[in-house]
């Protein structure tokens, strides 16, 4: 696989998944290489543009990131609004991904949940690797983040506690 796509995905595509996704009332935006948008996950603001403080998953794709071994691709991340890893973080995000494997029914599990940034924080990270940008491939990878997201929130989201797990 290319370390570097020839020619990116076009300026319009990005723009028309933020058009997309906030005609579904997300709160979204893009620049040239990625589309990202909010899901709320507790609380009545729907953004963290807004309020830092809302508790909203982040749900980011970039496209034609370099990956050092598979070559260029697609990269999808959920993070979640916390502000302190959990002090069970990793096991957390082991039970998460567990979690997912009992589902009949769910969107592809091609990523995982893991640990991100420098402070371990629980997140979740899907990465493609294509040769070129292929059709709209980052708005399947968007709403696959958003059913994600949903999940979560659905079922382990708690407001004021963040993932609680039983």
């Amino acid at each position: 696989m290319p370390s570097r796509w020839s020619k990116p995905l076009d300026e319009p595509a990005l723009s028309a998944a933020t058009a997309t996704l906030q005609q579904r009332g997300l709160p979204a935006s893009n620049n040239t290489t990625s589309v990202w948008a909010e899901l709320a996950l507790s609380g009545d603001c729907p953004s963290r543009s807004i309020d830092p403080q809302a508790a909203t998953a982040l749900l980011q794709v970039n496209t034609g990131v370099p990956h050092p071994i598979a070559g260029a691709g697609y990269l999808a991340t959920i993070s979640l609004p916390l502000t302190h890893s959990p002090p069970n973080a990793a096991e957390l995000c082991r039970r998460l991904n567990e979690l997912e494997l009992e589902q009949a029914d769910f969107v592809p599990r091609l990523g995982a949940w893991g640990l991100h940034t420098q402070d371990d924080l629980p997140g979740y990270s899907c990465f493609i690797p294509c040769a070129e940008p292929w059709g709209a491939l980052h708005m399947t990878l968007m709403w696959w983040c958003v059913r994600r997201a949903a999940w979560l929130r659905d079922g382990f989201w708690q407001a004021n506690t963040g993932i609680t797990l039983s």
